[in-house]
């Protein structure tokens, strides 16, 4: 872009002098700082990072990870995780961890996974444990068996939404042959008693369930007195000495 002035006018600018690779590491540098870059992204562009870096300062990659080395004017030389977590704000263990996905996975395979439902950290740390020469294989099958799983998934939703249709046809059907009012509606009520009065249940031996020990003790203690006199008198009846009947008979 070319700019006219009329008169000289200076313009503030920040002039750095780099080379091809230079400007590649702004440009990896601006992507890494991009929220949206999947697991697949940060693999490639921080693999290719450290390739760049390494062979722009070669003393940095001797020695242990993390360590330090000297440029030529003798300044000290971060190493590859340390300084690409100060221009990105991405901390150096994810560096790392990140680096190591994209060297030990084929460009092939990380490209081939871009933008699917198996771009993931989770993914890429099992792919790079298979050898290099059949990851891409593996992605392809992987891919593969997910298509399946969305295809059946599909199905069983149909499926379901076809039943739902069925059930909401068949009910309207049944309210326009019978009224809304009686869909639903009970025919007959009948009276029922809430009683809880204190009975004794005691566990006297393993061989019998809980159902049995139930069936022993409920004539002699659950049906007292007090159950048959309360329902006796919920009903507006007046209980007699030969009218308290075990209900179980």
């Amino acid at each position: 872009m070319s700019l006219w002035l009329p008169s000289p006018v200076g313009i503030p600018a920040f002039v750095v002098e780099g080379d091809a690779l230079d400007a590649e590491l702004w440009e990896i540098d601006e992507n890494l700082c991009r929220a949206e870059l999947t697991a697949a992204d940060r693999a490639l562009f921080t693999a290719r990072r450290k390739e760049i870096y390494l062979e722009k300062r070669p003393e940095t990659a001797h020695g242990a990870v993390g360590c330090k080395g000297y440029g030529k004017s003798g300044q000290v030389v971060h190493s590859f995780a340390d300084a690409t977590a100060e221009a990105t704000g991405i901390d150096a263990r994810t560096v790392r961890r990140d680096a190591a996905r994209g060297e030990k996975i084929a460009d092939a395979a990380l490209h081939r996974l871009r933008g699917t439902r198996l771009d993931s950290g989770a993914f890429l740390d099992r792919l790079k444990q298979i050898d290099e020469d059949k990851q891409l294989l593996y992605v392809e099958a992987a891919l593969a068996e997910e298509k399946r799983k969305a295809a059946d998934v599909k199905e069983n939703r149909r499926k379901l939404s076809e039943v739902r249709h069925a059930v909401r046809l068949t009910h309207m059907g049944f309210v326009q042959a019978n009224g809304a009012a009686k869909a639903g509606q009970i025919a007959q009520k009948f009276p029922i008693v809430y009683a809880d009065p204190p009975w004794q249940f005691g566990v006297r031996s393993e061989k019998y369930s809980r159902l049995e020990r139930f069936s022993e003790y409920s004539r002699r203690e659950y049906f007292s007195a007090v159950v048959k006199e309360t329902v006796f008198r919920e009903n507006g009846l007046r209980p007699q000495p030969s009218s308290l009947v075990d209900p179980l008979h």
